[in-house]
């Protein structure tokens, strides 16, 4: 990680920061690994999903959940709106607060079941890390 570069332009992959470093742009950076932590805990802060071929995503802000669905409604099957709607009650009764029933084959809720069986890709984030002090 480099202090010196915008936060927008950082990279953490140390092959590409090593690419980087290289240009007489950053010459004047001092890039540095980041530490290794063992006892490092992540926050779950969305969750991709696909089914059919069509994306959908469930991010936290704050202490909500929320689900966003870009192609939620149509109009004469040419416009898309998208729906963004809070999912907290169902995910944190379903995933959270009773795990042990997401291992049941018991039907579950729509929303919970794309939380737990569409996932394409998690996103995480280090809940008290500043990586630029």
């Amino acid at each position: 990680m480099c202090k010196e570069c915008p936060k927008n332009e950082c990279t953490i992959c140390s092959i590409c920061s090593e690419r980087r470093h290289k240009s007489l742009k950053y010459k004047d950076h001092n890039p540095a690994a980041l530490p290794k932590r063992e006892d490092l805990e992540l926050d779950l802060l969305s969750v991709i999903c696909i089914e059919t071929s069509h994306y959908v995503c469930f991010t936290r802000a704050d202490d909500k959940w929320l689900f966003f669905d870009s192609m939620a409604n149509r109009i004469d099957d040419k416009y898309n709106i998208p729906r963004c709607t809070d999912c907290t009650l169902e995910i944190n009764g379903w995933v959270y607060e009773h795990p042990e029933r997401m291992l049941s084959t018991a039907p579950k809720p729509e929303l919970a079941r794309r939380f737990t069986q569409d996932v394409y890709m998690c996103v995480y984030v280090v809940p008290d890390a500043d990586l630029y002090e």
